[in-house]
């Protein structure tokens, strides 16, 4: 034990050889050479374990982080734009404090979203549904005035129909509150607004962008539309109608709960214009690929996102498209984490990645 302690205290012996490096990229290779200069072997080879951990872990975390506030300010010149996707946030305009589920997270998020729209040239703000617990007056109401100021900037929002829109904590089914406060009228006159179905009410609806050259149709349907619990089968018939209609769209699907739902089946297994569907519900974080085509995604934080007790934390999901690379990328983001400084989520494979879309070109910018 002492020869081997004796040892390990003499680190530089001034024998020279190069730094291992098989399995490490050359960036970790020049790291590793700069922590432990050729002297140090025996040192080197005593943290090799710690300096493979240090290596995964900057790549893992740091490297996120660094990316992750470059993306704060697209590159509009080439044509890239950002989608953001509000999750469940029934818990947070409840304000159901004792879970972790703060009122004021919801207000801070939605205005740090508002303060980073032009930076990131945000086209279009999306709900999965669940905007609220008990589908009440207050409730809406804390709805309205976080979205509200969205609207106000010019930001197209669409709202989404959820279980708790439908019947859950008060609803007789017929959406009457989500209606009440988000009534078509709003929308009506938009460039953008499509129609919704049926005629003259919001659960499901339909828009039309143009966006960097790419003709957009993005289509929401009404929770578990077309199923044995709740029918709505019509509205189904209605959105592939559209899709229909639509061929030289590319088309995004969202609804509160997708997979393995008859709508699903009904309309991306058909339609290869669908590219990317998204929903809640589930208290869980997925990414998935269908038919080889179709990027799903399943993005309800309400439960992993959580401290529980008072001060829980708020996530975002935003897709920056990127059409000059053919590419999106997505990320996980709270603004209220870490007392307000935010923070990139890594939890999961599914919290942040790529993937490939065709996109159209964007014109090219105009000199002034």
């Amino acid at each position: 034990m002492d020869s081997k302690r004796n040892e390990d205290k003499s680190t530089c012996s001034g024998e020279s050889k190069t730094p291992t490096s098989r399995g490490l990229s050359e960036n970790s290779i020049r790291l590793q050479a700069a922590l432990f200069p050729p002297g140090c072997i025996r040192l080197r080879r005593r943290m090799k374990r710690t300096l493979i951990i240090l290596i995964v872990f900057t790549s893992g975390i740091f490297q996120t982080d660094a990316i992750g506030q470059n993306t704060f300010a697209v590159d509009k010149t080439r044509g890239e734009w950002t989608l953001f996707v509000i999750p469940d946030t029934q818990g947070y305009t409840e304000d159901w404090r004792e879970e972790g589920y703060l009122y004021e997270e919801m207000v801070a998020s939605f205005k740090w979203l508002l303060s980073i729209s032009d930076a990131m040239n945000v086209q279009v703000v999306q709900s999965v549904g669940d905007m609220v617990e008990n589908n009440n007056d207050l409730e809406w109401k804390r709805v309205v005035d976080n979205y509200f100021p969205l609207m106000e900037k010019g930001i197209p929002t669409i709202p989404c129909a959820g279980n708790h829109e439908w019947k859950d904590g008060g609803g007789n089914g017929d959406f009457s509150f989500m209606n009440k406060y988000f009534p078509v009228s709003m929308f009506e006159g938009k460039p953008w607004w499509g129609g919704s179905f049926p005629k003259g009410k919001i659960q499901n609806s339909y828009q039309t962008f143009t966006i960097s050259g790419q003709k957009y149709l993005f289509i929401t349907l009404q929770y578990q539309a077309g199923s044995k619990e709740v029918g709505a089968q019509d509205a189904v018939d209605w959105a592939e109608g559209i899709i229909k209609a639509n061929p030289d769209r590319l088309v995004i699907l969202t609804s509160h709960w997708n997979k393995e739902q008859h709508h699903f089946f009904q309309l991306v297994d058909r339609y290869p214009s669908i590219k990317i569907t998204l929903a809640g519900h589930r208290c869980t974080e997925e990414y998935y690929v269908s038919k080889l085509r179709t990027h799903n995604f399943v993005q309800d934080y309400q439960c992993e996102g959580l401290s529980k007790g008072p001060g829980g934390l708020m996530e975002l999901r935003y897709f920056i498209f990127k059409p000059l690379e053919d590419k999106v990328e997505w990320y996980t983001y709270s603004a209220t984490a870490r007392k307000g400084e935010g923070q990139f989520i890594t939890r999961k494979e599914a919290s942040q990645g790529s993937f490939k879309l065709v996109q159209e070109d964007p014109p090219a910018p105009t000199e002034e």
